[in-house]
Order: C-alpha cells, then sequence, then structure tokens
C-alpha cells in the first residue's frame, strides 16, 4: 500500500539530504540585498543585540561558517540560510513522518514547502527568515510528539524552545504564546499536578532566555539606559510602522501571498488543512498550541506594509503547510487510491507537476512583469531599479544560482567611479553593498565618499534633505564628481523640491551597455554644455533636410524640479536612433523643454518628431517660439510602449534663433503619469513656398 512505512526504516531518512542539496544548489553566489551586507558585517563582528531586527541564532551559526575556507564572505554566509533552511524541511518532514505515520505524506508536503516562495527564497539569498522557520519546524515536532506519545515532558521542551526563540527574533515570541495556551488547556482539561508542572515549564523557559537576557544585559551596559534597550528590543523607531495598514488590504494581501506560496492545485490542501487538521487531532491542547502559534505571527503581520512582508510571514506558512499535510495523508489512504496503480501514478504525476509548475512560475514572473498588459505588471515591472540590476528577477525567482547582477553592478561602480567621488544611494538599492560590504569588508575604493539619504525618516538612518542639498550645491558650484544612482524616489522629490533656483542636470554615466548611474552636470560643465548648444549649430541648413538625433545638450531650457535624462532603449526594441531617447519627466502640468534651432534664412519646412507613446505618457503641445503650432494636443498614451512619428506641415522657421518646445499640458485618465520621450529631430524645407 502507498502509506505504508518501508520495511527499513533507515529507509525514510534518504530525503534528508535533498533540501540540504537543493537549496545548496540553488543559492546566490554572493553579495545580494543590503539586509545581507548589513548581516555580514553582524556575523563578522559577531555582533548580538536585542534589537528588534536582529537574528542572533543566525548571526552565531553564520559566524562559525565564515571560516569556511571557500567562497566570499557573503556566499559563506548565503551557507548559513542554506542550512537553517534545509534543518526546517528536514525537522519538518519528520514531524509529518512521525505524526502521519507514512513517508508520502510526508515527502509531498515537506516538498512543497521547500518549494514555496517564501522559503525557497529566504533559504537561497542569505536572508535571516530561515533560521524563524527552523525554530516553528521544531516547535511542531514537539506538538507532533505531545500528540502522538502523551508525555509531559515535550511540553517543557517547548518552552525552553519559545524561551530561546527570543535569541533569533521576536517573532518567534508566537511560539510562547501557543505553548501557553496550549498548557492553560492542559491545566484545565486534565486532572494534573498544577504548581509542579508551571515551575518546570517557567524553570524551562527561562533557561532558554538565558542567551537573550545576557545580551540584554550587556546592550544595556553599552547604552547605559534600561529605557532605551527595552525600547529598540519591543521595535525601537519600526514601531511607527506597526499597524499601519487598513484591515481589508491586509487580509486580502495575506490571501494573496498565501497563494503566491503554493500557486498550482496544492491550494486546495492549504485551504482545506485547517478543517483536516482539528478533525484529526480533535479539540486538546496540542491542537489549540499550534493555532495559537498561527494566529499571533499571522495577524500581527497583516498591518505591517513593508516590501518583505512575506518573509515575515514564513512562520505562518510553515504552520499552514504543516495542516495540509492532513488533507494530503487523508488522500494517500483513501482506499480507491491504495488499491489502484493508475491512481497512484496519476496523483505522482499530478504532484511532480505541481512542484514543477513552482519552479516554472518563479522562473518565468520577472519576464511576465515587463509587459504591461500582465497582471504581475504593477508587482514585477522593474521600474523602480530601471537603470541599474534586474530587481523583479530578483525578488521573483528564488533560484539565484545564476544572479550575479548586484556583484557584477557593485563591481563596475567601484571600478568606474573617478578617484575621489561621491556616490549617493539609498537603502534599499546598493548602499549597503558598496560601504558596507565592499568598502568595510574588502577595503576597496577607500577614496569613495558613498552616502545614504534617509528615505525612512528614521533618526541615524542616512543623510537628512538638507545635508544632501548642501552637499548636492557644494559639488555644483566647486565642479565635483557627484554620482546618484537614480532619478527615482527618494531622490525625485529631494531635487523637486530644491530652495535655489540652480538647474541641476543629471546625465547618464554608462556603466556598461545595459547598467547606468547619474552624474551630476557641474556648473563648469554647465556653462560649457549651454556654450556648445549656442555655438553648435550656428548655420543649419534650410534648403535640405537635415536629422537631428536629439542629446541632453540640444535641450535648452527645463523647469526646475523637473526629471531630464538620456535613456537606454534597448530592451524596447530596435525603433530609436542609437538606441536611446530624451526622457523627460514634469513635476506639474504645462511644463515644457526646448530646444534651440538656428538658422541664416526664414524658410517654411515639414517638422518630424520621433516620439515614445506609452502607458505613462502625457499629451503635448508642440510650439515654435512660444506659439502653438500642432494643430491640436497629442495625447502619447497607449498600453504598450511604441514608436510614433509626430508631422507638423509647412512650419515657418525664423532667420536666426527660433525655440521649438514640447508642452506637457496633461495625461489620458488611463496614463500612470505624464512622461515625454523624444528620439530624433528632422526638418525638412518646402524649397517651393521660399
Amino acid at each position: 500500500m502507498l502509506h505504508i512505512q518501508p520495511k527499513r526504516s533507515w529507509l525514510i531518512y534518504l530525503f534528508l539530504p535533498i533540501p540540504f542539496l537543493f537549496y545548496w544548489y540553488t543559492c546566490l553566489p554572493s553579495i545580494g540585498l543590503g539586509d545581507s551586507a548589513m548581516l555580514v558585517e553582524q556575523i563578522t563582528g559577531l555582533k548580538f543585540s536585542t534589537q528588534v531586527n536582529t537574528h542572533n541564532f543566525t548571526i552565531l551559526l553564520g559566524w562559525l561558517l565564515h571560516f569556511l575556507p571557500f567562497g566570499d564572505l557573503a556566499y559563506r554566509a548565503n551557507l548559513t540560510s542554506v542550512l537553517t533552511g534545509s534543518l526546517c524541511i528536514c525537522v519538518f518532514y519528520l514531524s509529518l513522518n512521525l505524526i502521519h505515520r507514512s513517508w508520502v505524506t510526508a515527502l509531498i508536503a515537506s516538498l512543497f514547502l521547500m518549494l514555496s516562495h517564501a522559503m525557497w527564497w529566504t533559504t537561497s539569498c542569505k536572508q535571516e527568515h530561515a533560521s524563524d522557520a527552523f525554530f516553528i519546524s521544531v516547535a511542531i515536532y514537539l506538538y507532533c510528539c505531545l500528540q502522538r506519545y502523551n508525555k509531559i515532558f515535550y511540553l517543557y521542551i517547548l518552552f525552553f524552545v519559545a524561551g530561546l526563540g527570543f535569541f533569533n527574533h521576536f517573532a518567534l515570541g508566537c511560539i510562547l504564546g501557543g505553548a501557553s495556551i496550549a498548557l492553560l488547556w492542559r491545566l484545565i482539561s486534565k486532572r494534573e499536578r498544577i504548581w509542579p508542572i508551571l515551575w518546570r515549564c517557567a524553570l524551562c523557559f527561562i533557561i532558554g532566555l538565558i542567551p537573550y537576557f545576557l545580551i540584554l544585559i550587556h546592550d544595556v551596559n553599552q547604552s547605559h539606559s534600561i529605557s532605551q534597550t527595552l525600547a529598540g528590543a519591543s521595535g525601537g523607531q519600526f514601531r511607527q510602522l506597526f499597524f499601519k495598514g487598513g484591515l481589508w488590504y491586509g487580509i486580502t494581501n495575506y490571501l494573496y501571498l498565501i497563494c503566491f506560496q503554493f500557486p498550482s492545485l496544492y491550494i486546495i490542501a492549504i485551504i482545506l488543512g485547517p478543517y483536516f487538521f482539528i478533525k484529526s487531532w480533535k479539540i486538546n491542547e496540542n491542537t489549540i498550541g499550534v493555532i495559537f502559534t498561527f494566529i499571533p505571527v499571522a495577524t500581527f503581520f497583516i498591518f505591517l506594509n513593508i516590501w518583505d512582508k512575506f518573509l515575515m510571514m514564513i512562520p505562518s506558512f510553515v504552520i499552514l503547510c504543516f495542516w495540509s499535510s492532513f488533507v494530503i495523508d487523508k488522500i494517500v489512504r483513501h482506499p480507491r487510491v491504495t488499491s489502484s496503480r493508475a491512481l497512484k501514478v496519476l496523483l505522482t504525476a499530478l504532484a511532480a507537476l505541481c512542484l514543477g509548475w513552482n519552479i516554472y512560475f518563479y522562473s518565468h514572473l520577472s519576464q511576465w512583469g515587463e509587459n504591461p498588459k500582465s497582471i504581475w505588471f504593477s508587482q514585477y515591472n522593474n521600474g523602480y531599479y530601471d537603470n541599474l540590476y534586474r530587481s523583479n528577477e530578483f525578488l521573483a525567482n528564488p533560484n539565484k544560482r545564476n544572479n550575479h547582477d548586484i556583484e557584477n553592478l557593485c563591481h563596475l561602480i567601484l571600478e568606474k567611479l573617478p578617484f575621489n567621488a561621491e556616490y549617493w544611494d539609498d537603502d534599499s538599492r546598493l548602499y549597503y553593498q558598496l560601504a558596507t560590504y565592499y568598502q568595510g569588508q574588502y577595503h576597496q575604493r577607500p577614496d569613495l565618499n558613498i552616502e545614504m539619504i534617509n528615505s525612512w525618516g528614521f533618526s541615524s538612518w542616512g543623510a537628512d534633505k538638507s545635508s544632501f542639498v548642501q552637499r548636492l550645491d557644494y559639488a555644483y558650484k566647486n565642479d565635483l564628481d557627484f554620482f546618484l544612482a537614480t532619478l527615482q524616489h527618494p531622490y525625485n522629490t529631494f531635487l523637486q523640491a530644491l530652495p535655489n533656483k540652480n538647474d541641476y542636470i543629471f546625465q547618464e554615466f554608462r556603466l556598461n551597455d545595459k547598467w547606468w548611474i547619474y552624474k551630476l552636470v557641474t556648473q563648469q560643465e554647465r556653462y560649457s554644455l549651454e556654450k556648445t548648444i549656442w555655438d553648435r549649430w550656428d548655420v543649419l541648413p534650410s534648403d535640405k533636410p537635415f536629422l537631428m538625433d536629439l542629446k541632453l545638450n540640444n535641450v535648452l531650457n527645463f523647469n526646475e524640479g523637473d526629471v531630464l535624462l538620456q535613456e537606454n532603449m534597448d530592451s524596447w526594441g530596435p525603433y530609436w536612433k542609437n538606441n536611446d531617447q530624451i526622457f523627460f519627466s514634469p513635476s506639474k502640468q504645462n511644463a515644457e523643454i526646448g530646444f534651440l534651432l538656428r538658422f541664416n534664412t526664414a524658410f517654411t519646412g515639414n517638422l518630424t518628431l520621433n516620439i515614445t507613446t506609452s502607458y505613462d505618457s502625457g499629451i503635448i503641445e508642440i510650439l515654435l517660439n512660444n506659439k502653438r503650432i500642432s494643430p491640436e494636443p497629442v495625447d502619447l498614451y497607449t498600453p504598450n510602449v511604441y514608436f510614433k512619428k509626430l508631422e507638423i506641415d509647412h512650419v515657418s522657421f525664423e532667420s536666426g534663433n527660433n525655440i521649438l518646445s514640447i508642452q506637457v499640458i496633461g495625461k489620458n485618465e488611463r496614463s500612470a503619469a505624464m512622461k515625454l520621450g523624444v528620439d530624433t529631430l528632422q526638418i525638412t524645407p518646402n524649397l517651393t513656398d521660399k
């Protein structure tokens, strides 16, 4: 029969190496996100802390592994998550095998947990939350032992694990919550001596809490303030993020995250799991304990609006997958399944297909997210990092085996920035990787001044707006090399609110053919650019057609606060001359950019502008010398990115200077913004009109 354990009991342990081999094969080969760089710093310095965002068990294990003689520090730290994530799956598998006595049930549910997005993602790229999942799986194993053997010894161990959980992360307080409710239920429902059980549970919890308590004493000694230390341990500045999300959004978002973890027919088992779990175990202290381990961690993080909420929710996903195993076991033990070889083959094929779909689904999400028509576009379009690495691929695909984007991008920045340059970033892109990891751990490019803007508003979390503006203005006036990672959030809001009247321009600073950052055009460079504009075309032909591939130095004027840059268009097709365009994002309606055209004689000609239409383009008008020449406003909105020729006939150009302006007067109600992309300008003189 399908559910019978193998005759040789040791065969059930053949699964145990699989999670480690799988996670090791798909783990990130080097540095990942900024949190990874901070964790490496904590690991190498063995920096334990009671601060709410610290995972001390991960730090301790990472410190032991960082002595390995291969790979860089980031890779060795990645193995910490590989190990803790693998241990989670192994303990989870042993729990299911213990309670169901079916290696098939244990195997299926464990594989689906192993391939769930959050579990796989946190294990492959050195995020601390794999250790949280490990602690939850240990708690589940102890509940399974309590359910099967009914020995109170396992409850004492559970309280020890609850105390030890605080050493790793405050979210593991959910284990204490579940264990306390289970203890209370047991004392009420069973005739046992209350006080011996209570003091033993309390003693085990206190013993488990000792490592955390020692760190608490150390932190108080360092800060000289009990209240400050306790404030940091209970949330610190992160408390301003607690309970900020709406209830309805939180619930729907959590349901979405659950479906995202199990994007196949297995979601049915997830939905039905709680019912079959309660039906199997009945209402007892163990059932109540597991439920109340789930409830705190699920409900608390529902109201937390942060990008990595799915990682915080991992403990709840582990419990949901545990409950789903009761549905799988019901199917596996069904008489029709056990008596039919065809059904066994069919269900095996279906399980394999669903597991394979997980891998395929996550590996293609970033591609689907690039399509504006896709339902995944809003979350996986990479617009936030368009000039840097493929963040959509990094976030969507847990398989990091061949992902070298962040590592390569950091190397390019460190290689190509000029001596003593100043580079500004924020905590969501590359600051920690460059400053904390490469400068701090490997002492690369100590000449660079790498700064971080404070985009969260937390104290001591980067430079504030006034500091940034001061450094920007100083670099502008003193002709210093000043670079920004992006012109999007948070810098766009800072640039648009500058108090002075300098028209700051940033040009693309190419790192390679697909990545770039932005370099400030200093006061001296701005003068040179403006002089080039006025001197470059003393005489433009008025008797034959000519084509201008527009560049930033062709722009004569634009409004303060607008975003102007040279944008690479390689990813949109071969339709833009030299694969780029001028990108203009106005700060307000009716903003415009102007181009200087000089002729030695007046004439009439036909004007052709090659312009980009897109899902975030605005409505424009064309002006020549402050007079509208476009017959009517031009709506550049299209659902996808396209290439459009805008033709205006019989335009009268004056002798001398002509200012051709493109004014963004609004947007289509379906458009996401009022942006403008312009590629080339062509003028064909109409000799018959002369």
